[in-house]
């Protein structure tokens, strides 16, 4: 049964999804969301069973003194500091936005009816797409404090009369700093932000990763240059077309070709040649073997497909048989 019900699930959702495809009705078009949702969520506990299995291997080997064992270290800190991170200030943060903290004021022109919590703001640069569910509106005090309400429901555009400024409704879950007057002037709203996370993200992410593309850039400029010896023809055209591509691509190289053909009159014919040269080798040769590569791998999927859904491949069962 270990084996028979794994096979008989695949099949089945195989046939189905297969078929749904073809079928243009509102029923299909709900399980194919359905079917997203699940898997979205099989892919959360995949995502949680990896990140326990990672969590396992580097405080193992952290906790043993393993060889490399300071950068389990790192590796740990740096994955629970983020998660720490994006949790706390998620948490403050609009409905489904990764944005940097921002402050809007409106003065110029603003005023604003309240009615309990929900308010109608006006002014000449407002509008609904500009305001998010989950961010803060603050209206001043008669004292000169401020009194501040989240966002809960989508702000919506509102009729007004012409040559008025734009009106936006928003409404509020309560006031803090007590209720502020019924109408007033100037408001501010304010969008708390991930300001940490994106710190964190723009710069030990982006130059970690920038960092490890440029040592692979010399591992494929080593492994280039021994796949590029002219041993036969297949390896004379690879030379021939990837000196081509980078010539064409070497700013220095391309000015100074027009800088000379160019101050020869019989031979200004020859100016752009070298971005000529390189546009016909990407966009006609190698194009075509990319269109076939990608039909190919195309034919191989469709057929590894059948084979899963039908039963034949089974590896994926943790065996053969």
């Amino acid at each position: 049964m270990r084996m028979q019900i794994p096979l008989a699930v695949c099949f089945v959702m195989g046939v189905v999804m297969l078929a749904q495809y073809f079928v243009p009705h509102a029923w299909s078009q709900e399980l194919n969301r359905r079917v997203y949702d699940w898997m979205l969520l099989i892919g959360v506990f995949a995502l949680v069973l990896g990140v326990a299995s990672l969590v396992k291997l580097h405080w193992q080997r952290a906790a043993r003194r393993e060889g490399d064992w300071k950068y389990s270290v790192v590796a740990l800190v740096a994955l629970f500091g983020m998660t720490a991170v994006g949790v706390i200030e998620g948490h403050r943060q609009p409905a489904k936005q990764i944005v940097k903290s921002k402050v809007s004021e409106y003065s110029a022109e603003a005023s604003y009816e309240r009615n309990g919590l929900v308010v109608m703001l006006s002014a000449g640069n407002i509008a609904a797409k500009s305001i998010l569910k989950g961010d803060r509106l603050r209206l001043p005090m008669a004292d000169g404090s401020f009194s501040e309400g989240k966002i809960v429901e989508k702000p919506t555009d509102e009729a007004s009369t012409e040559g008025a400024p734009p009106v936006v409704r928003v409404q509020v879950d309560k006031w803090r700093n007590g209720d502020p007057p019924a109408q007033g002037g100037a408001f501010t709203i304010r969008r708390p932000g991930l300001d940490i996370f994106l710190w964190l993200f723009a710069n030990v992410q982006v130059p970690l990763d920038a960092t490890m593309f440029s040592l692979l850039a010399f591992f494929i400029a080593s492994a280039a240059f021994r796949a590029f010896r002219a041993r036969n023809i297949e390896a004379s055209l690879l030379l021939v077309s990837a000196c081509v591509v980078i010539l064409g691509l070497t700013p220095p190289f391309i000015h100074w070709w027009n800088s000379a053909f160019g101050a020869v009159d019989w031979l200004q014919w020859l100016t752009g040649f070298p971005s000529a040269a390189k546009d016909w080798v990407l966009e006609t040769p190698n194009l075509a073997a990319r269109r076939a590569i990608v039909l190919g791998v195309g034919l191989g999927a469709l057929a590894q497909s059948f084979r899963i859904i039908l039963g034949i491949e089974r590896t994926y069962l943790g065996g053969s048989e």
